[in-house]
């Protein structure tokens, strides 16, 4: 998916290769949610000019998709960290 090789390239070219895993996973929960603040800002865009219905409906379809798919991976992201940090994540 788009999203993972953007999170790909991101992690590749600004996160020193001697980071962390605690700073990876950190840095892998803001992607996610950067990404899912600017989805829903575009999701946005329908309402705000003369956009026909079809545009709108598949706009909305698709940022649920696209943050259905964030969430689960901001879910992963923040269980590694709590393992890396030692805390239980079975709950």
């Amino acid at each position: 998916m788009i999203i993972e090789r953007g999170w790909s390239l991101f992690r590749d070219t600004v996160i020193s290769k001697n980071a962390s895993r605690t700073q990876v996973l950190e840095m892998e929960m803001a992607f996610y949610a950067g990404h899912a603040h600017i989805l829903s800002l575009i999701s946005a865009l329908p309402c705000m000019v003369d956009a026909p219905p079809a545009l709108e409906d598949l706009l909305y379809l698709l940022a649920q998709d696209v943050v259905a798919y964030n969430e689960d991976q901001l879910a992963n992201a923040e269980r590694g960290l709590a393992v890396e940090r030692g805390h239980r994540t079975d709950n």
